[in-house]
């Protein structure tokens, strides 16, 4: 959080040798992530172009969110909404810069955060490179259970060193086992046509129970970068198959229709997408 813009465009300045006059403290740690060769967004009560120097500063993507109207009354989050400085408006805006060339780290710290809370063993840190909305590389950490879960484009995906080949399904639908939705799983007949559904509430869970064979399918409506660059390139390394249910390719932060299906191989995410679609259909 930066308090005064003032300053930091004099400390900046004066970094750059390039101010003329005293420059006012700011701490250099600050300074040091500001000015870092990554997209940016910065959001200012004010008028967004304030803060638009970081972006010719660093040489990188810069969004810049605030108030560039004035003389509307509400309630504040009316009024943040009203001028895109609302939470979904920051990530929206975070998002569109992996439309970009820079790479872009994306990282959820604690997936499964209720069950972490809960003192459930059941959560994990999950960490992705992506360029262009495709990712390049990826990172899953069990803490508690000290596993390890890594891959890269083309070159695999591995557990603490060991690599992953996920085991082919069942071809009956009746036999599989996989991860539903809460709204899926409880409002539809999907779970009585399955041999099991599971209910882990941690979708970095899921992904190692995906490469692990533990289960043979995931299918998630909400597909959010953050859960599921990383998980997703390391189930595509370790031989799954998986598409938007529209048949899209996944795309990190822009799903297709219907959200993302995840299966052993093709021949059984066919199987699958289907009675997933009728589902979903069932209450939209």
């Amino acid at each position: 959080v930066v308090t005064s813009y003032d300053r930091l465009w004099r400390a900046v300045q004066a970094r750059r040798g390039l101010l003329r006059g005293p420059a006012h403290g700011v701490d250099e740690t600050v300074l040091d992530r500001l000015l870092r060769r990554v997209p940016l967004v910065t959001v200012l009560d004010g008028h967004p172009h304030t803060l638009a120097f970081l972006g010719t500063v660093t040489g990188t993507a810069v969004t810049c969110l605030g108030v560039s109207e004035f003389g509307q009354a509400g309630s504040l989050a009316d009024v943040h909404r009203h001028h895109g400085l609302d939470a979904g408006s920051v990530v929206g805006a975070a998002l569109d810069l992996l439309d970009g060339d820079a790479p872009v780290w994306v990282l959820d710290a604690v997936d499964g955060t209720s069950n972490f809370a809960k003192g459930s063993p059941d959560f994990g840190v999950m960490v992705a490179l992506v360029v262009r909305r495709e990712t390049i590389a990826g990172w899953i950490f069990r803490p508690v259970d000290d596993e390890m879960y890594v891959c890269e484009n083309g070159a695999g995906a591995f557990r603490d060193g060991e690599r992953l080949r996920i085991k082919a399904s069942p071809r009956r639908m009746a036999d599989m086992e996989g991860s539903l939705g809460g709204y899926m799983r409880k409002n539809t007949d999907l779970p009585d046509r399955l041999a099991r559904v599971t209910s882990t509430r941690c979708i970095a869970v899921d992904y190692c129970a995906l490469v692990n064979s533990d289960i043979h399918f995931a299918h998630y409506r909400g597909v959010r970068a953050w859960d599921h660059a990383p998980g997703w390139l390391l189930h595509t390394e370790a031989g799954g198959y998986s598409r938007c249910l529209d048949g899209t390719e996944y795309l990190a932060g822009k799903p297709g229709e219907g959200g993302i299906l995840l299966a052993t191989d093709r021949e059984a995410w066919e199987h699958l997408q289907g009675p997933i679609e009728q589902a979903i259909a069932s209450f939209l």
